[in-house]
């Protein structure tokens, strides 16, 4: 994360553990089973400017371990 942190115009960063996205999952739909196998962990970046957002989710993609990035308004 401190990669991240790094990265211009970087004002947030926050880490959806399994847990949460278990919790997450459950609570938008209810009736759907949900374990949390089928939940990845994830991380959310705020920028200041999302004009930065495209430029920094480039370079995101150049991270070890990092598999997929998209954008989210």
């Amino acid at each position: 994360m401190a990669r991240l942190r790094g990265l211009d115009g970087v004002e947030e960063v926050f880490l959806q553990d399994k847990a949460f996205g278990l919790r997450l999952a459950k609570h938008l739909d209810p009736e759907r089973y949900v374990t949390a196998a089928d939940v990845a962990e994830a991380l959310y970046v705020r920028f200041d400017d999302p004009g930065k957002a495209r430029a920094a989710g480039r370079e995101v993609l150049r991270m070890p371990g990092v598999g997929w990035a998209t954008l989210v308004k």
